[in-house]
């Protein structure tokens, strides 16, 4: 009976095996499953990696095209800036000759207008002259009348006192 024992633990120890060597090939199916899903999954990244970089190198392409247009863009704007000055100062400049112009022209206004007055006023002055000479020379007879007047009372104060001792010796 030891044999039939042996047997049966064999058997037991058989069916064990089996069931595990069923375990693991389900266990290995599992993993080769896990493996195709791997390997498709590593596929995909393989891919995903492939059009990262293609992506990569686009934004690269793109980054490039972007500093090249920005410095375009930066040149253009620096000569439109350039422009902008150029007719900012010659519109200035047009201004000041043209303001220059009014105010000549407003200048040759008032010159025209201050030699009409002027022509005007020529009479005027020659009469100012002319009374200006007669006041001088008025006021000279009036110093020489006044100078007079002066001798001319003090003589007769003096005839005065004069007539005034003479009365007073008459009356003596």
């Amino acid at each position: 009976m030891d044999q039939a024992k042996i047997i049966a633990n064999l058997k037991s120890e058989n069916e064990l095996l089996q069931l595990q060597l069923e375990d693991l090939i389900d266990t290995l199916k599992k993993r080769e499953e896990e493996i195709n899903l791997l390997g498709d999954a590593t596929e995909s990244a393989a891919s995903l990696y492939s059009r990262i970089d293609n992506t990569l190198t686009e934004i690269d392409q793109l980054i490039y095209n972007n500093e090249l247009a920005g410095q375009k863009t930066v040149a253009a704007e620096a000569q439109s800036e350039e422009l902008e000055l150029t007719l900012i100062r010659e519109i200035r400049e047009r201004q000041k000759a043209q303001t220059a112009g009014l105010k000549t022209d407003a200048l040759r206004t008032e010159l025209d207008i201050i030699s009409g007055e002027l022509e005007e006023t020529l009479p005027v002055y020659q009469q100012l002259q002319t009374a200006t000479a007669e006041l001088s020379e008025l006021n000279s007879r009036l110093s020489m009348l006044e100078s007079e007047n002066a001798s001319l009372k003090t003589e007769l104060e003096e005839w005065k006192a004069l007539v005034t001792v003479m009365k007073k010796q008459k009356i003596s």
